[in-house]
Order: structure tokens, then C-alpha cells, then sequence
């Protein structure tokens, strides 16, 4: 917390940072940020790479997973990115059809994905992704949970770029015998019997610990003191207790 106070008196950033609502990769790419610590992944990473050798020529951005180093890189949870089927849904069996239609006919899957090739785009000589009409690009429709790899196209430079990075984070996990999808990413917390106290907690947080986690307080111990004693009152152990009888739980049933 002091670090964040010392670069933010540095002017590191904006002293109105806390009611900026402009997107903040959207300052990263006008130059107003100089890292982006979350959020990112390596698609939009690679994304970036590919429109920045256009927009930004001399620019360069570098993308890194923080546990690289002792092999924890690991994939994002299948029901991230998932399409669900609603359990009022009249005839699921036909739904399910259709999104298997989308998903693994090669035809269906390219139009969710790129639109009308010869209209939107078309396929470079190296096999690429090549943009036809600016006001649909890459993946225009955010159907990402439709992708299929077998039939995914490259975004130009970037998107080879894309395939080396999975490429080497697959030699990591095999290296270091770590798994390669997150062990604990199913877990979902069911806060319906301590709402109350986890909506105090939320407040607080957003009242008392946002300013800290920015750097923009006087006296950082006493911030931190005053957080500490606002968040225990607004019920903090009730939320951690409860939490917790969940995490253990779901350890257990998945054999962790």
C-alpha cells in the first residue's frame, strides 16, 4: 500500500483514477497506461500485438502469466467462455443440435466466427485471418464460446503469435507435471445465507480499500487501521466463515 501511495504522489496516475470510467485497455492503447496487471489473456494480447503494428508502428507491448515460472499456466475454466441451454427451454435436445451444428460444422462455425467470407473476410496465402470490412473485424460477434480450433484462423502476425505462446505453455505444464486447467476454478460461492454482511463488506471495500489499493490516502497506516475495523464491524468474519465451510467443501468433493 505504500508503493501504490508512492507512485500515485509520483503521478503515476490520475488523482480522479477512482471515478474514471474510461476503459483502461482503452488507455493502454492511447498510451496512458504503461502496464495493465489484469484482465488481459493472451487473445487480447495478440489482438493488441496485430493492431498496434498499424496504429502504433514503434510501439511494442509484452504479455507475461505470473506462475510461468513454477508451471501453473493453465487454461480458463470450460464454463468461462460457456453457452447455456435454459432449463425452460421447450426442446433442449433441438438446442443443443443447433449449437452442435455451429460448433462443428466448418461452414457455421467460420460465419459465427468471421462472418461471410468475400464480404467480411477472406483467407490470406499464409493461411491468416484477412479483414474485409472494418465495421465487422475479428470474431465481431463475441461467440467465444463457439470456437472451434480445429477450424480457428490466425489474426495475422498476432494470432501465430497466439498459437506459440499455447504452444509453450503446454512444454511448461509438461515440464513441471503441473496441470494444465485450473483445479480450482469450478468453485462458485453461495452467499445467499450471509447476503446481508457480504453486501456491508462489498461497501466498505469499495469505500475504504479502493483509495488505499490507489495510493490516494495521508496517513497509509492509519487507512489500513480504520479499513481493518470498518470491514470486521460490517461482518467480515461472518463472510469469511462462510466461505471458507464452501471451500473446504468443494476441496473435499473434488478430492484436493
Amino acid at each position: 500500500m505504500k508503493l501504490m501511495k508512492k507512485w500515485a504522489d509520483m503521478g503515476f496516475w490520475s488523482r480522479s483514477v477512482l471515478s474514471d470510467t474510461t476503459d483502461p485497455f482503452e488507455r493502454y492503447d492511447n498510451g496512458l497506461f504503461v502496464a495493465m496487471p489484469s484482465g488481459n489473456n493472451p487473445n487480447k494480447f495478440t489482438t493488441r500485438v496485430e493492431t498496434w503494428s498499424t496504429a502504433h508502428p514503434d510501439w511494442e507491448t509484452a504479455y507475461y502469466t505470473f506462475r510461468e515460472e513454477d508451471g501453473y499456466v493453465w487454461s480458463n475454466v470450460p464454463t468461462a467462455d460457456a453457452t447455456a441451454i435454459t432449463k425452460d427451454c421447450e426442446n433442449p435436445e433441438r438446442a443443443m443440435k443447433a449449437l452442435e451444428l455451429l460448433v462443428m460444422d466448418e461452414e457455421l462455425n467460420l460465419l459465427t466466427q468471421y462472418g461471410i467470407k468475400g464480404v467480411h473476410y477472406e483467407v490470406a496465402e499464409d493461411g491468416t485471418y484477412k479483414n474485409l470490412d472494418p465495421s465487422f473485424g475479428y470474431e465481431a460477434l463475441n461467440a467465444w464460446s463457439l470456437r472451434n480450433p480445429e477450424y480457428k484462423l490466425a489474426n495475422g502476425q498476432g494470432g501465430i503469435l497466439m498459437q506459440e505462446m499455447f504452444d509453450h505453455y503446454e512444454e511448461v505444464v509438461e515440464e513441471k507435471g503441473t496441470p494444465s486447467v485450473d483445479p480450482f476454478g469450478s468453485f462458485t460461492e453461495d452467499y445467499n445465507a450471509y447476503s446481508a454482511e457480504k453486501a456491508a463488506v462489498d461497501d466498505v471495500c469499495s469505500e475504504y480499500l479502493e483509495p488505499l489499493k490507489q495510493g490516494l490516502v495521508d496517513d497509509v497506516d492509519a487507512a489500513v487501521e480504520t479499513f481493518r475495523e470498518k470491514v470486521t464491524a460490517a461482518g467480515l468474519d461472518v463472510v469469511r466463515e462462510g466461505w471458507k465451510e464452501q471451500w473446504l467443501a468443494y476441496l473435499e468433493e473434488n478430492g484436493l
